[in-house]
């Protein structure tokens, strides 16, 4: 979403205001424009930095007409904070704006260096049963979306366009140019073209499988670096962006009361706005770090059975997702209409300005949600069915070594990874094969991968294509190195699989750390904050009404002030910070734990939403309740 925003902005700028920004000269960028290049999303470097130009423009002339405005009008506001605020935001669009296309480039280098591991593997299980290089290079690029595999058809083109004398001369060329993200991935090049001149099979062999063992080991070391190295700015994160400011902001009443001019809502604003884009820069600094793990698993939006883009479905109908949420946030809201009409209630007192609060976080969570609950269940039956893949291709593999045909032994492993009442989603794809093969009379290339009627139509998912290819590919060589092809697979990915959650396991210390911060520190010190102040407002609201009693002279009175920022505007700010913190903190860690899986992380965000409000309420009220119960009456 964001991306698409992106772009829609830059076009917008520079095709409605061109001849505004006609006369504005930008320097050459070469590393903008490379990053530019490799994303492809269709902009110059020129259109981007024009853009970020305006929106700078356009933040400090709000700001400064928000100014003037408080200014002649006299709407109650400190006019320096909300020029400080834009000065701020404005400064924070052009540096992130210009930097976007870098952020970019790392996480797409993240997912396509992901494959690294998959690409390895399809070379190795390729050239067990067939030492042609050049086939098993065709076959990894063809089985690959992201950017390694374009490299590596480009590869295959320039060798077949005599750029190169063979594939194995252009091979270590992908390795020279990638090595540097993926340590280990140049070596283990250089020993898959090293097996082609090895003279004894079992050495090639030996010389295929460290190729991916030695890469295996290099990224579980420097993911364990890596983790090791998160614990200082994991911790600087959760300092300065949870303790130091809640705690200041708890003492603020305390200080108030004792007649320091400090705590408006203008200047608190513009402090946590700044703590808020400090933690978000220095998280994506540490999240471009981020060494390479294993790709994640794309649902297109266009995945069959799913609601529209930018739909949500209520009741079998299909709603705009953004008008859901905003319903959803105003409905909440609403409930403290009767406070800003100034009714007098105990409950309406009570409640304040905390329904916008709740509304907030009410109509962000719809969003989240409903954008994601359709797609993370197909997310996990893909997830599940690649697992299933694995271990079918074991067990197809040792049944067609037994001698039993290809067709049984599909039905025989579909039966096997499905429970009776229930048939599991590959072994629906494995019986739909079968059909092909029996009915269709197809052979099992296209039972596969036809099409129209192939049974990998709708699936997608790059694992399961790519190891029913290879054993597709293999049984036009026979059934026993077909056989040998899928038990090879399911031995080396198996490998890759334990490597993957070792590395979740060694990054899991640090972001359940993390996401305890945003979910459960985060809100209780928001909501303390927010009781502790009702309760020196009351204290001193007694202590002046019993002065006033006793005729005490008023001069007592001045040492005593209360705080400028009361509950109801600190309920609303507090809230705010809370929410956007819990967005900031919940992205990083699920970015740190999946990589840059879209799905994953809206879905992390929908479900630590409500744990975070029911805390944020949770301690608003039994705050309240025991602090009303504490207050000596005066």
């Amino acid at each position: 979403m964001l991306k698409s925003v992106y772009i829609d902005g830059c076009i917008f700028v520079n095709r409605n205001f061109s001849p505004l920004l006609r006369s504005i000269e930008t320097a050459p960028d070469k590393k903008l424009e490379d990053a530019l290049e490799f994303v492809k999303i269709g902009l110059s470097a020129r259109e981007v930095k024009l853009f970020a130009y305006f929106s700078c423009f356009i933040l400090c002339f709000l700001s400064l007409f928000a100014a003037l405005l408080a200014l002649v009008a006299g709407f109650g506001f400190n006019a320096v904070y909300v020029i400080l605020i834009g000065m701020i935001a404005s400064i924070a669009a052009l540096f992130l704006i210009i930097h976007y296309p870098n952020s970019l480039v790392a996480f797409e280098k993240m997912n396509s260096i992901g494959y690294a591991p998959r690409l390895i593997a399809y070379l190795i299980i390729t050239l067990k049963e067939d030492p042609n290089l050049e086939k098993a290079v065709k076959f990894a690029a063809e089985n690959g979306v992201d950017h390694m595999s374009e490299d590596l058809r480009r590869l295959l083109w320039n060798t077949w366009a005599g750029r190169h004398n063979s594939v194995g001369e252009a091979l270590p060329v992908l390795g020279q140019k990638w090595g540097d993200h993926v340590k280990g991935l140049r070596d283990a090049l250089y020993a898959i073209r090293s097996s082609q001149v090895e003279k004894y099979e079992n050495r090639r062999l030996d010389t295929l499988d460290r190729a991916l063992a030695d890469l295996l080991e290099n990224i579980k070391t420097r993911f364990r670096q890596f983790a090791n190295s998160l614990r200082l700015p994991v911790m600087f994160l959760f300092m300065f962006g949870v303790m130091i400011p809640l705690i200041m902001i708890l003492f603020i009443p305390v200080f108030s009361m004792m007649g320091f001019e400090i705590g408006t809502a203008e200047g608190v604003s513009s402090l946590l706005l700044l703590i808020l884009l400090g933690v978000f820069i220095f998280s994506e600094y540490i999240l471009s770090k981020r060494p390479v793990s294993f790709s994640p698993i794309i649902i297109p939006r266009d995945y069959p059975g799913l609601t529209t883009p930018g739909r949500a479905k209520i009741m079998g109908r299909e709603i705009s997702l953004g008008k859901l949420s905003l319903i959803t946030a105003l409905f909440f809201a609403l409930f403290s209409a009767p406070y800003f009409a100034g009714v007098k209630n105990p409950l309406v007192a009570q409640w304040g300005t905390y329904p916008l609060v709740l509304g907030a976080f009410a109509g962000t969570w719809a969003y989240f949600w409903f954008d994601t609950v359709e797609r993370i269940k197909v997310r996990n039956m893909v997830q599940q069915a690649e697992e299933d893949c694995i271990e079918s291709c074991f067990h197809i593999g040792n049944r067609l070594m037994s001698g039993m045909p290809p067709e049984e032994a599909l039905t025989r492993v579909s039966e096997m990874i499905s429970s009776p009442d229930n048939k599991s989603y590959l072994g629906i794809v494995l019986d739909d094969t079968v059909k092909n093969i029996r009915y269709m009379n197809m052979q099992m290339k296209d039972a596969f991968f036809d099409a129209e009627r192939g049974s990998l139509k709708n699936v997608h998912s790059g694992l399961i294509h790519g190891l029913f290819g290879l054993f597709a590919n293999s049984m036009e060589r026979g059934v026993d190195a077909a056989a040998q092809t899928l038990i090879h697979s399911a031995q080396h990915f198996r490998d890759i699989r334990k490597v993957e959650e070792s590395l979740r396991e060694t990054i899991s210390y640090t972001t359940n750390m993390t996401k305890l911060s945003a979910v459960f520190i985060a809100p209780v010190l928001c909501g303390l904050s927010i009781t502790l102040t009702e309760v020196f407002i009351t204290v001193l609201d007694q202590a002046s009404a019993k002065m006033q009693q006793s005729s005490v002279d008023g001069m007592g009175l001045m040492i005593m002030a209360a705080p400028k920022l009361g509950p109801d505007v600190m309920t609303i700010i507090l809230g705010t910070y809370s929410l956007v913190l819990l967005l900031l903190f919940t992205r990083f860690t699920a970015i740190l734990e999946h990589g840059d899986d879209e799905v994953r992380i809206k879905y992390e965000i929908a479900k630590s939403i409500p744990r975070a409000v029911l805390l944020f309420s949770l301690t608003l009220f039994l705050g309240r309740l025991l602090f009303a119960n504490i207050v000596p009456k005066i």
